[in-house]
């Protein structure tokens, strides 16, 4: 019991609650996507410079294992989904679905059929040359 400088009772009143706002979860990647699963960024950093390379790449796929500069190998996440890890001479992707399979298989025939033309164009031995000139780098090549 308290009483004021005149003498009253003073009551004390229990503090009001505070409205709690819920707290944001902070955003989490899914638990089977610990590598990223960016396939056109993959392709940009990772993209085969030859037939030969994209045959790799195929192989790397088929086996589950490193051929040439490419390799890949399967996991199961604990969500029990199956996924593929393609490893490739820059960085790694992870592919989660069919539909991000079937946009990696079309991607790799992509650049299969350009490489082609690049070939059927240019000739194999020029298709590097011609690749280094877009790039604003020398073709080592001296002038004749």
């Amino acid at each position: 019991m308290t009483r004021g400088l005149w003498g009253k009772e003073i009551i004390p009143e229990p503090p009001k609650k505070k409205v709690r706002r819920p707290q944001a979860q902070p955003i989490r990647r899914p638990v089977y996507c610990s590598e990223s699963n960016d396939i056109v960024g993959w392709f940009r950093d990772n993209n085969p410079a030859s037939l030969s390379e994209c045959e790799d790449l195929k192989k790397a796929i088929k086996k589950r294992a490193k051929v040439g500069r490419y390799g890949a190998d399967s996991h199961e996440a604990r969500t029990g989904r199956k996924l593929l890890r393609v490893k490739g001479p820059i960085n790694n992707v992870m592919i989660v679905s069919r539909k991000a399979r079937s946009l990696f298989n079309k991607m790799l025939r992509n650049r299969e059929i350009y490489l082609e033309v690049q070939r059927d164009q240019f000739g194999s031995a020029s298709n590097t040359e011609h690749r280094q000139v877009d790039q604003g780098g020398s073709t080592g090549l001296t002038p004749p």
